[in-house]
């Protein structure tokens, strides 16, 4: 750097020759000339390229509730984990906790302060101090010193510092939200690159050329009633069947009789269909009950009729199946398209077993120009960004997953509901 060189005059003399009408003083020429030198030094790239990468890793983030928030942040209120934060490093939001902070400083629960801790501060100053003051020691030189001090403090505390302030917070925005983005794009990836059920075969191997028949179940709890469901290794309805008094407790004679007829009618039911698995919506308590009820006419099936039992039934399994993409499938355009004559129970089931045969068919389906994917609840946070955003995300996975997974086109001519991938064949 070049050494400075210090005017004989004062800064007051020198200003003096430039007063006008507007600057009719020489403070304020000096004060005028002051901010034109802090805004060049703001301007300039080689300083604020600086000064950013000190902030980046030095500056803190704190937070404490204002009186409104220090009220409704509750220990199970969605703000808790930020309610209180001390001088946490920006290079330590590696999450979306940053998104929460935002909203909740939106909704005036939060004061938020970013900063740059005292000694870094001290050590940016010194710095500035040693390649902007002169080190001659005349009293024109201290002088003038005194200026430069003004101008670098003014550029660094009003200038350069809070506009660090706005870049971290669109740095940690957008660094949260790509955070968020790539979460919700490996839970879609986590559901829809699952493999279809896998047949047993005798000797414990699985066929994987083979598409399970799935008995898909939606226990409710009167009308309608509970539901069950017999796909074909296609998907296709082959049977339905309603078994309301199945899961009947605490029951008079009547009662007993009921659930009697429906444990024989679902033991036929499965005897005629032989499914390889057996899928439960599960949705509360009821639900392992209804399975103990199902697995003891499975126990009393093998025992009493073990002719009939195909040997793929000898290892019946009953799992249980998330029922919030069925929900979804249940009051979308496409399901009254594929089932119009089916009631929304049955059109649930029919998508709850569809998924165990082939989850990327499934998903695909709600794919389409309604976007009723994006009503699939996949991260608590999902909020925060928004349906472009998310359905973006949804493209990408859903192509990668279908240009790994293949579609079969004379498979999916015969049967509509496995036509979904091919939007995503690229």
């Amino acid at each position: 750097m070049d050494e400075l060189e210090d005017p004989k005059e004062t800064p007051e003399e020198m200003a003096s020759n430039f007063t006008c009408r507007m600057l009719q003083s020489p403070q304020e020429v000096l004060k005028g000339a002051r901010h034109m030198a802090a805004v060049e030094i703001k301007c300039e790239p080689s300083v604020r390229k600086y000064v950013r990468s000190v902030y980046m890793m030095d500056a803190v983030v704190s937070t404490s509730p204002t009186p409104e928030g220090n009220t409704a942040i509750d220990l199970f209120h969605q703000f808790a984990r930020v309610k209180w934060l001390k001088d946490k490093p920006l290079s330590k939001f590696d999450d979306a906790e940053w998104l929460l902070i935002q909203k909740a400083e939106e909704e005036k629960l939060l004061q938020v302060t970013i900063k740059l801790p005292v000694s870094p501060l001290d050590k940016l100053c010194s710095e500035a101090s040693e390649n902007y003051l002169s080190e001659c020691v005349s009293k024109s030189a201290q002088l003038w010193n005194e200026q430069r001090k003004l101008i670098f403090e003014d550029a660094i505390h009003n200038m350069l510092l809070p506009s660090m302030v706005k870049e971290a917070r669109l740095m940690l925005s957008s660094r949260a939200k790509n955070w968020l983005l790539s979460e919700y794009g490996e839970l879609l990836w986590n559901k829809v690159s699952v493999g279809p059920y896998q047949v047993r075969e005798n000797g414990g191997s699985s066929d994987e050329d083979t598409p399970p028949r799935v008995m898909a179940c939606c226990w409710s709890p009167g009308k309608p009633a509970t539901t069950f469901v017999m796909l074909d290794s296609s998907g296709e309805v082959l049977e339905i069947l309603y078994a309301g008094c199945l899961s009947l407790r605490g029951m008079n004679v009547n009662d007993e009789q009921r659930k009697k007829n429906d444990q024989q009618r679902l033991l036929k039911f499965m005897l005629d269909h032989q499914p390889h698995v057996v899928v439960l919506g599960a949705v509360n308590l009821s639900c392992t009950r209804l399975k103990e009820d199902i697995y003891e006419i499975i126990f009393k099936m093998v025992e009493d009729n073990p002719r009939e039992v195909g040997q793929e039934m000898d290892n019946l399994n009953i799992v249980y199946g998330d029922e919030s993409l069925p929900h979804l499938y249940e009051n979308s355009r496409i399901s009254s398209d594929q089932l119009p004559a089916q009631p929304g129970i049955v059109r649930r089931a029919v998508a709850l077993g569809r998924y165990r045969q082939n989850p990327l068919a499934m998903v695909a389906s709600l794919c389409g120009s309604g976007r009723e994917i994006l009503s699939w609840k996949l991260s608590s946070m999902e909020n925060f960004l928004t349906p472009d955003e998310k359905y973006g995300m949804v493209e990408q996975i859903m192509v990668d997953a279908t240009n790994q997974v293949g579609l079969d086109l004379n498979l999916a001519i015969s049967h509509e509901w496995l036509f979904g991938p091919l939007q995503f064949v690229s």
